[in-house]
């Protein structure tokens, strides 16, 4: 295969590979544009593709696990981090076998743990939900009963 700018090819050969590799940089540039549209108009808010208000309705994941412990007369909530980007925890309790979540605290998104210093004597259900900073909540990961005496 010749080599343009090589002495055994002609001049004209070098200037239409030139022209042809200039008109395929146009080419491409054109499809790009009428593929994708123009910058301003489809350029993603974000590199999940949603704008911010969007991802403000968004709720996270909730804790994968939640591990409840009654000890001295509290009770200790610990879970593992959900992996995203969550402003606090709110951890929460209820009657074993009916009623509405309490609250019992809320911690930052860097901690998971919690503590229940005045848990209910009977028996008990624990959650706990990751909460955005825009409000958003997920579900509640919840505990087996656990007897508090």
């Amino acid at each position: 295969m010749p080599v343009v700018g090589h002495p055994d090819v002609p001049p004209r050969a070098g200037r239409q590979a030139r022209v042809i590799g200039e008109l395929l940089v146009v080419a491409v540039v054109v499809l790009t544009s009428v593929a994708c549209g123009s910058p301003e108009a489809s350029a993603p808010a974000s590199a999940t593709g949603i704008t911010s208000e969007e991802a403000a309705r968004v709720a996270p994941l909730p804790p994968v696990s939640l591990r409840v412990v009654a000890s001295a007369g509290r009770v200790l909530l610990s879970w593992p981090a959900t992996g995203e980007d969550v402003a606090r925890y709110r951890c929460l309790r209820r009657p074993a076998l009916t009623g509405g979540w309490v609250p019992v605290s809320a911690v930052t998104g860097a901690e998971h743990s919690c503590r229940d210093d005045h848990p209910s004597a009977g028996r008990s259900v624990y959650g706990v939900q990751a909460v955005t900073g825009y409000g958003v909540a997920s579900t509640i990961t919840e505990s087996l009963p656990i007897t508090v005496r």
